[in-house]
């Protein structure tokens, strides 16, 4: 069937323009860095993290444990006996007794402390750690979600503009009699359809923006424009450093410290020997008086059943502590390993990705041509062209997916941004 040229001019002008744009954007999409982005995120998010005002109690705890170590006084006792025989006797003896009680184990005292006193900076340190690496999670996921809904944003008003071009052109050619009617009703259905994906996407896109907007990240369509898929890390075979990971440190830290202070309990349940230094002054009316330098030592004959319990539990704590770290460790390779091969996978699926919207953009572009012809009718032109549709906007996702691997895989590895 041969065309007008008006409808000819029409066509002409709406080949060249299917899935241009959205092949533009994707082009400049692998462009990007986004670290400057996620860093700002990262440290919005933390500044609304509740934990951190826990932060600001560590250096109290070392100076308030530290003082702890130094009073040796509170564990001193200071004792004062009289001894009156003048109630029953004028002539009687009077004698006055006092001293100090000091448990030999306070000698120890102020190194026990200390190493609770020398956890805590280690601990802050690592909770510090743990706090930015759990923001930079929250930040890395709101980023790959709004990319992957301006993604699928951009799709849809892409495809309602291709939808809008095709209806004029079908919309002129009725009014030309070079269509029917049905072909402008399936036009005008494609059309209806597009407009409501667009609606779907923009709705899901806001929501995006306002959970964003929770955290103090205020998103418009310049930050929007912005967003790209990071590249890829140059070494994602590199071992995992557990050593250095903020959420093993965290653990093994917190295990430290709730092992410092169960060695304080235990040494504040341990049987002392104690000394007793004094003296005591004896008097009697009109007679000599005497006084005498006091010394007794009072050693326990065994441990305070305390003392006995508090050690069972000491050992069975480090115990449990031991198992937490090692849980930790073994997820956090495990996520590693899942992290590596999802990171793998999907740098696979890009090319192919790509590869299939090549193909269907030639596909669309030859099933123009059959239509111009008259070989083929519209709705044929228009499942063409829906999987045109879809292939760009898999290929969109899929680098917005490549992007959320690649975040994933620096969570899991550890790097903070």
């Amino acid at each position: 069937m041969k065309r007008k040229p008006v409808t000819a001019i029409l066509l002409a002008a709406w080949l060249p323009l299917v899935g241009m744009a959205a092949g533009q954007k994707m082009a400049l999409a692998t462009t990007g860095v986004d670290a400057p982005l996620v860093v700002d995120w990262t440290r919005r998010v933390l500044e609304r993290q509740p934990e951190r005002k826990l932060l600001q109690g560590y250096a109290e705890l070392a100076r308030e444990t530290r003082d702890a170590g130094a009073n040796v006084l509170g564990n001193l006792g200071v004792s004062l006996r009289h001894e009156n025989y003048r109630l029953s006797d004028s002539q009687g003896l009077v004698t006055w007794e006092g001293g100090v009680d000091l448990p030999l184990k306070v000698l120890r005292q102020k190194q026990v402390f200390s190493e609770l006193v020398a956890r805590y900076p280690e601990l802050e340190r690592a909770h510090a750690d743990w706090l930015y690496w759990q923001a930079a999670g929250i930040a890395r996921s709101l980023y790959d979600d709004l990319l992957e809904r301006r993604t699928r944003r951009d799709h849809a008003r892409e495809a309602q503009r291709q939808s809008q071009r095709l209806f004029d052109v079908v919309k002129t050619q009725v009014e030309a009699g070079d269509a029917s009617r049905l072909d402008l009703l399936l036009a005008e259905r494609n059309l209806s359809q597009a407009r409501r994906r667009v609606v779907e996407a923009e709705g899901a896109l806001r929501q995006a923006i306002e959970v964003a907007r929770l955290w103090g990240i205020d998103v418009d369509e310049p930050a929007l424009a912005a967003l790209a898929t990071p590249p890829v890390p140059t070494r994602v075979d590199a071992p995992l450093q557990l050593a250095e990971h903020p959420h093993h440190r965290w653990v093994e830290q917190r295990g430290a410290v709730a092992l410092a202070r169960g060695a304080i309990d235990l040494w504040s349940q341990r049987s002392s020997t104690e000394l007793f230094v004094g003296s005591r002054h004896d008097a009697l009316p009109g007679g000599p008086s005497d006084t005498a330098l006091l010394l007794e030592l009072r050693v326990p004959l065994g441990d305070n059943p305390e003392y006995q319990r508090a050690r069972a539990e000491r050992d069975r704590d480090r115990r449990e502590r031991e198992a937490e770290l090692a849980t930790t460790d073994r997820e956090l390779r495990q996520r590693l390993v899942e992290a590596r091969e999802a990171l793998q996978r999907w740098q696979a699926l890009l090319p192919l990705a790509r590869d299939q919207y090549q193909a269907a953009r030639k596909a669309l572009a030859l099933s123009v041509q059959s239509w111009k012809a008259g070989e083929i009718g519209l709705q044929e032109l228009l499942i063409v062209q829906q999987q045109e549709n879809d292939a760009r906007l898999q290929l969109g996702l899929v680098r917005a997916g490549l992007s959320r691997r690649i975040h994933a895989f620096q969570q899991a590895v550890g790097i903070l941004p």
